[in-house]
């Protein structure tokens, strides 16, 4: 299709690459964070923590919400 668009691919590839790392380690350390000390950010720092973490870097909410919900149980 061009060299642009190769040049532009290769780029949004390589963000979506390092956005899949972020979102990954945050969801395993919520999950952690959850079993640990409980579902209540108020009561949990480490859950807050992660939580702060994961909008720090654009995490989707549902994301957020559903790693946070399957350790919850």
């Amino acid at each position: 299709m061009g060299r642009i668009f190769e040049v532009r691919k290769a780029s949004m590839f390589a963000r979506w690459d390092r956005m899949a790392k972020q979102f990954t380690r945050i969801g395993k350390e919520i999950a952690i964070a959850v079993k640990a000390g409980g579902s209540d950010p108020s009561t949990n720092a480490a859950l807050r923590r992660c939580m702060q973490n994961a909008k720090s870097v654009n995490m989707p909410k549902r994301s957020r919400g559903s790693s946070h919900q399957t350790c919850d149980g």
